[in-house]
């Protein structure tokens, strides 16, 4: 919006979109601040609209998020199942095969790694549970890790010091 600097006694608004409204009546004036009440109140109502239709995708999102997320700790689940019954034994799988196939391909670094983390978290969590039972809680934001894993007392040498240490 600009303001109209040739008006006498107070200035009009005009916006900068029109361009000749030089010298108009303020009937004309305030018809067109009407008309622009109109546009404004379109523009809010698309722009609410829009906001509502951004947070119903978001949710979308997050729920194919979590559907993602629960489908890939099942596969993972599965994938550690499989790790337990072929790994290798000697020179031979512990299912008792020769060059077992299910081995090589579980021994890709990156699934290791998968099943390496999912088998720690499973190791961590079933310690926090059987630790404390009565204050066990299901998600992560609720875990006092630190009742598992309580920090060191740094224990200090009271008996005999090197001359060098002062």
């Amino acid at each position: 919006m600009l303001i109209d600097e040739n008006s006498p006694g107070y200035p009009l608004v005009r916006c900068v979109r029109c361009r000749s409204h030089d010298g108009d009546s303020v009937e004309a004036v305030a018809r067109r601040d009407g008309d622009h009440v109109e546009l404004y109140k379109h523009a809010l109502v698309e722009a609410q609209n829009d906001a509502v239709l951004a947070e119903s995708e978001r949710d979308v999102y997050r729920d194919q998020m979590q559907a993602a997320y629960g489908t890939r700790e099942m596969l993972v689940k599965i994938m550690s199942e499989i790790d337990a019954v072929h790994h290798v034994r000697g020179n031979r799988c512990a299912c008792g095969k020769r060059g077992c196939k299910v081995v090589r391909l579980l021994g890709d670094p990156r699934v290791a790694r998968l099943i390496r983390g999912y088998d720690e978290e499973q190791r961590t969590l079933r310690e926090l549970r059987n630790a404390n039972p009565e204050l066990w809680a299901e998600t992560w934001d609720c875990i006092d890790v630190t009742l598992v894993y309580p920090q060191r007392q740094q224990q200090r040498p009271t008996a005999g010091r090197h001359r060098a240490a002062g």
